[in-house]
């Protein structure tokens, strides 16, 4: 599988934003863990919790590649 990569403005941006988050995956939290998590999806406008992790796992793996 090809892997796809975009900027920041990119994946920020409402009109061009990449399908990063239509594959399920489980992650272990704690209520408050998951409770911190809505607050952001919240405050900073976020569609879902899943449209936040995929965001936050693509910048991670985007910061780990430069680093190799």
């Amino acid at each position: 599988m090809k892997r796809r990569s975009y900027s920041r403005k990119q994946v920020f941006s409402e009109k061009n934003r990449p399908n990063l988050y239509d594959r399920f995956i489980t992650i272990r939290a704690s209520s408050e863990e998951i409770d911190l998590i809505d607050k952001i999806v919240k405050k900073k406008g976020f569609k879902n919790r899943s449209e936040f992790i995929a965001i936050c796992i693509h910048s991670y793996f985007d910061k780990e590649s430069a680093s190799l």
